[in-house]
């Protein structure tokens, strides 16, 4: 917020933008609010997985693909 901005500018600016909150929170996880296990919300964490495991998964299988690759060609 600048100096000469009022907070009822900053408000309607964000409300504008269209964000829903903060860049870096997590997704809107739909669950139903009669869950007292949260057995859904559990399951739909479970399911989210991070991208860069993901990568570096890939990655070894390719480096022992390559290992595997070269050893055999040695021999």
């Amino acid at each position: 917020m600048g100096e000469l901005e009022s907070e009822q500018d900053t408000l309607q600016h964000f409300t504008a933008s269209g964000r829903a909150g903060r860049r870096n929170a997590l997704p809107v996880i739909e669950v139903e609010i009669n869950d007292p296990g949260a057995l859904k919300l559990a399951e739909r964490l479970s399911d989210m997985t991070a991208h860069c495991e993901n990568e570096q998964d890939v990655r070894r299988r390719q480096e022992a693909q390559n290992s595997n690759t070269q050893h055999s060609a040695s021999s």
